[in-house]
């Protein structure tokens, strides 16, 4: 279709749209802004203007092209005595109020700043313009606002500036400054007003805005030790607004070491130089610009203008402590990136007031560390590897008590989330995510913990931080506590102490020094207060604290061995003294070390002591990626716990309180493992489930349980440490258990004795406290045997040669005899045992056919006695009594009758002797006794002729014989050639007794004690008994073998063999007694080759010897 259009009449008009009017306003302020960067001096920007930002766009590019024009910047290093700043006469300070003004509501504003000169009003409209409702055309409009001042309270007066009209057209925000001076002294007020009528239109744009107020003091100021940034920036070209701004600056110069040379960079951040240190320091300083975390901490305790130097004199600085941290700071290690960089760097703004120890703690936790106030003062230490300064071991730790504690493994982290700030987004916060191995993320679950790397600008410090943590809670987790005297007086927190501690370590490897072993004047070796085990293959190290204080470390060359001299190559300078505390480690075991993190004076010269443990080996671990473990600090396994084995039960009764109650006894061989503290026992009846015994827990190898009854029961055991961590549990099988019906326990140490002659069973009852009777069986087997005692007690005499079973029995509730689980036996051969012959010599039987001294002798009248006779001998044997001078005791009126047999019992030893006799005594003339055998008690002497007359028996004895050996016939020896072969001692008076010697002659003494009365003493009658000793061997408990046992006697109680003299009653051979315990039926012990001084023992079974091998064969072998 084409469309045609046809003209109009000539002067006629055409159709135009609605036409909008050019802006006629436009903002062109000018921003005027001083930035305050730090307290001054500082080391100034980074690159000029290339290291200053406006809206994260540097001024100015590394080529020198410029990216903003109509731009002045001005920096101060903040020195005391800089140049003020060109352009910025005033201090301005800038408030936004952003409050829409209307005429019905008025915006009014308090002047804060008291020094305040002027304040500049901005007013702001967002766009000024109206549409021509008919022709839809935008044009210019006005709006009128008016100012007010209030001083003191008082009426407000206007001073509204001439300009105070806004007209035109703008449709973008627009701006307009009012400078309006004080009025005058005290407290004033602005008010802003808008005369315009408020807008009800939707055509009309014309809102008024009372943007900002800006607060000027008009000075010409330099702002000394004010490090600043000065700025003058058209505010058209950021959209009539201030831009954000952000400038890269090396901070304060602060004081380091005369000797240090900082690391220098270059703009980039790249290091060009590493830190250095000259020679060694003097003490003195110098001031430069750095980042080293130690000496800004140094810097912050020093500086009296804004640090706390003020209050902490230069003789309470620490600088040594601090010198040493700060190289620590400075060496470089791996950034994780391929190349290195320092350990520590600080590069932060602390922009605000802090608490100082608050503030001072956030600078050295940057090389992980703390500060204190010692004894010199204010110091700090850092989390590194350093020598011990102390050694701790049981000797030198009060009570010897060193206590270990852990935490919970809930604290434990399997990664960190360090936030840092990264100085290629602008120090913006970033994120650094470290994780712990999968392994221990699998066992410990993912927990995460948040931390702020204080001051860190580089990625790498950031990741060493988070490893830092993870590693120190995996590795450093115990904690150490003790108590020591005056020589931990010198230890401070931070430093490391080596700790041997013998329950841990499992080895005693620590204690004093008990002497120096000196060569050419040289220590070169100790002497230990105790022995150590220094194994073979195994290299060896002793630290031991020297007289200065200091802790040396030296090699053994002691050779294998247990010792307590130890050896090294060099020797110790200065020597340590007496009683010094000595560590020692081996290749397999090393002390532990533990950082000191808290010392108290708990008393005079006592100090409490806490610390941490520490690895050395986790430096390398987090900063060099080296899969280093700790060292081996105990012998003591490590692993499950391991378990007790042979869990064995058994029971018996026990007496509690006066009651008989059924006790279990639950045992087990105890685990091997060093770490089992406890044990723990559970007991399953049965039907029922595992439960708790009780008692449930046992330190020993057994635990008793009380009153479980009759039943079946199942037990089991398991090991725990001191942690509580146990073993796998270890079961017995199913145990019958017969509580108070149990059987007795068998009678015990069954042996046969002879008494008066015949064989007696003995032995030891069983332990028990209930009512336990022995029941004695006589047969070949328990079951057949027959019954031939109840109730019996030790000894028991034998009815003859048997096998004799001794049974303990009790009696149950119901009747039923329960015997023990075991019958002991032993065969009896030999029941009646051959005696001993005990001879009696009867001297008025004989005829009192003697030897007679002094006045004794026969009775003239034909009686058959003795008699004395005044002061003269009744006999006369001329040559024969002359012999015998030593015979005449007793004279005048008395003397003694000796009997003519002397006892040779063939060598030195015992001999029971006993006498009888009767005896009186009558005035002389009286003659009732003749004729008669009338024997009167020996009491009669004791009438009132006792105090006249004595007799009493008397005894001589030689211990010397002629080497005769003893038979019947040699027994009573009347030949005095005999008795030329004796030694004599002195006769004594004696009574029936044992007496020692080889040879005894007995006799009767009379004594007329006052001869001025006439008296005759009588012995009516005299019979004296000897009982040679037997001589009992006792051999017990005898193993024989098939092909026999030979036995060499000895006397029971010596230590040599000996041979018999000759056997009872006159036999040649000693008599042999054997009885066999538990024997197997058709047991007999037999002997050949019997002599005086051996034989051989068999055991037969039929016929056939064999052998007996625990069966308890016992033989009692007896002569003389």
């Amino acid at each position: 279709m084409r469309l045609r259009g046809s003209g109009g009449s000539k002067g006629g008009g055409s159709s135009n749209g609605p036409v909008e009017s050019p802006n006629t306003l436009q903002s062109r302020a000018t921003a005027r802004l001083i930035d305050l960067i730090s307290e001054g001096e500082v080391e100034g920007l980074v690159g000029g203007l290339q290291g200053v930002y406006l809206d994260d766009t540097p001024i100015q590019n590394a080529d020198g092209s410029f990216n903003f024009t109509n731009i002045v910047v001005e920096a101060r290093a903040g020195t005391p005595d800089q140049a003020s700043i060109p352009g910025f006469p005033a201090v301005e300070s800038v408030f936004a109020v952003g409050s829409e003004v209307k005429q019905a509501a008025p915006v009014v504003r308090a002047v804060a700043n008291s020094e305040a000169t002027a304040v500049l009003v901005t007013i702001r409209l967002d766009g000024l313009q109206s549409v021509d409702a008919k022709t839809g055309n935008i044009n210019a409009t006005s709006v009128q606002i008016g100012i007010d001042v209030q001083l003191d309270g008082g009426a407000f007066v206007d001073v509204t500036p001439t300009n105070a009209i806004f007209s035109g057209k703008t449709n973008t925000a627009y701006q307009r400054s009012f400078r309006i001076q004080r009025p005058g002294d005290g407290d004033w007020s602005i008010r802003v007003r808008r005369i315009t009528a408020d807008n009800a239109s939707s055509l009309l744009t014309n809102k008024t805005y009372w943007d900002s107020v800006t607060e000027i003091e008009d000075y010409q100021l330099q702002y000394p030790y004010s490090a600043l940034i000065a700025y003058q920036v058209d505010a058209q070209s950021f959209g009539g607004r201030v831009p954000k701004r952000l400038a890269r600056v090396r901070g304060v110069r602060m004081r380091v070491p005369a000797n240090y040379t900082p690391r220098i960079y270059d703009d980039d951040g790249n290091i060009v130089s590493d830190a250095s240190y000259d020679g060694i320091w003097d003490g003195t300083f110098k001031t430069v610009w750095h980042n080293n975390a130690a000496w800004t901490l140094f810097e912050c305790i020093a500086n009296d203008r804004w640090g706390i130097g003020e209050y902490v004199p230069d003789a309470f600085r620490d600088k040594w402590t601090i010198y040493a941290i700060g190289q620590y700071c400075d060496e470089t290690v791996p950034d994780g990136l391929g190349g290195y960089e320092p350990r520590y760097t600080f590069n932060f703004a602390i922009s605000s007031a802090e608490d100082a120890f608050k503030a001072l703690t956030s600078i050295a936790s940057v090389f992980r560390g703390m500060i204190y106030w010692g004894s010199v003062g204010i110091t700090a230490t850092a989390d590194r590897d350093l020598d011990p300064v102390k050694l701790v071991t049981p000797a030198n730790v009060i009570g010897g008590m060193i206590s270990w504690g852990g935490g919970s493994l809930r604290q434990r982290h399997t990664a960190a989330v360090v936030t840092w700030y990264d100085p290629d987004d602008y120090c913006r916060p970033a994120i650094e995510v470290v994780e712990a191995s999968p392994a221990d993320i699998e066992r410990f679950g993912y927990r995460a913990i948040e931390v702020v790397a204080f001051g860190c600008t580089s990625r790498g410090q950031a990741h060493r931080y988070g490893l830092w943590i993870l590693e120190t809670e995996r590795s450093e987790a115990e904690t150490c506590t003790w108590q020591a005297s005056w020589d931990h007086a010198d230890v401070y927190p931070g430093e490391i102490v080596e700790v041997q501690d013998p329950s841990y370590a499992g080895v005693e490897f620590g204690g004093r020094v008990a002497g120096l072993i000196e060569e050419s004047g040289a220590v070169v070796g100790l002497v230990l207060d105790r022995p150590i085990d220094l194994e073979a293959g195994k290299t060896y190290e002793l630290s031991v604290t020297l007289s200065d204080g200091m802790v040396a470390r030296r090699p053994l060359t002691t050779p294998a061995g247990t010792t307590t001299n130890v050896a090294f190559a060099a020797p110790l300078m200065p020597p340590p003294i007496v009683n010094a505390v000595w560590v020692l480690s081996s290749s397999d075991v090393s002390p532990r070390r533990v950082k000191v993190i808290k010392r108290v004076e708990t008393a005079s010269n006592l100090f409490d002591l806490s610390g941490i443990l520490h690895d050395p080996a986790k430096y390398a671990r987090i900063e060099r990626g080296l899969a280093l473990e700790p060292p081996t600090y105990t012998a003591l396994p490590s692993g499950p716990i391991k378990p007790p084995s042979e869990v064995v039960v058994s029971e018996c009764v026990a007496l509690v309180s006066g009651t008989a109650r059924p006790k279990t006894m639950v045992s087990w061989v105890l685990s091997p493992d060093p770490r089992v503290v406890d044990y723990e026992v559970q007991i399953k009846p049965a039907t029922q489930n595992w439960q708790p015994s009780s008692p449930q827990f046992s330190n020993q190898s057994s635990i008793d349980l009380f009153d479980l009854g009759a039943g079946t029961f199942a037990f089991r055991v398991r090991a725990l440490d001191s942690v509580g961590r146990p073993s796998t549990w270890v079961a017995t099988d199913d145990a019958t258990l017969a509580g108070l019906e149990m059987p007795p326990n068998p009678v015990s140490n069954l042996r046969d004795t002879y008494i008066t002659g015949r064989s007696n069973l003995i032995w030891d009852d069983p332990q028990d406290f209930r009512d336990v009777g022995i029941e004695i069986r006589k047969g070949t087997t328990f079951e057949a045997a027959q019954t031939v005692a109840d109730y019996a007690s030790s000894p028991w005499q034998t009815v003859g040669d048997d096998t004799y079973f001794v049974a303990a029995y009790i009696v149950t509730a119901g009747g039923t005899r329960v015997y023990s689980v075991t019958v002991p036996s032993i065969l009896i051969q030999g029941s009646v045992a051959v005696e001993n012959v005990v001879v009696s010599h009867d001297e008025r039987a004989e005829g009192w056919d003697g030897y007679f001294g002094g006045s004794v002798g026969k009775d003239v009248s034909g009686g058959n006695y003795l008699r004395t006779s005044g002061d003269k001998p009744f006999l006369d044997e001329g040559d024969f009594l002359s012999q015998l001078d030593f015979l005449n005791r007793g004279a005048p009126g008395g003397g003694i009758y000796w009997s003519k047999y002397v006892v040779n019992i063939g060598r030195k030893g015992l001999c029971r002797i006993s006498n009888d006799w009767t005896a009186t005594g009558v005035p002389i003339g009286d003659d009732f006794l003749a004729g008669t055998d009338f024997l009167f008690p020996p009491d009669f002497l004791k009438g009132y002729l006792a105090q006249f007359i004595r007799v009493r028996p008397v005894i001589r004895i030689s211990d010397t014989g002629p080497g005769d050996a003893f038979s019947e016939e040699n027994l009573f020896v009347p030949d005095n050639a005999f008795l030329a072969g004796a030694i004599w001692k002195e006769p004594q008076v004696w009574s029936p007794d044992v007496y020692a010697g080889w040879l005894f002659q007995l006799g009767m003494e009379f004594e007329i004690l006052d001869p001025s009365v006439n008296v005759i003493a009588y012995l009516l009658s005299w019979t004296w008994t000897v009982d040679v000793p037997d001589r009992f061997d006792s051999y017990q408990n005898l193993d024989i073998p098939a092909d026999g046992l030979r036995v060499v006697f000895r006397p029971t109680g010596s230590t040599e063999d000996a041979p018999f003299n000759g056997g009872l009653n006159n036999e040649p051979l000693p008599h042999v007694t054997p009885s066999i315990q538990n024997p197997t039926p058709g047991d007999e012990v037999v002997w050949e080759g019997l002599s005086l001084s051996e034989m051989t023992l068999f055991v037969k079974n039929d016929g056939v010897k064999v052998a007996r091998m625990g069966n308890n064969v016992n033989a009692l072998v007896r002569g003389y």
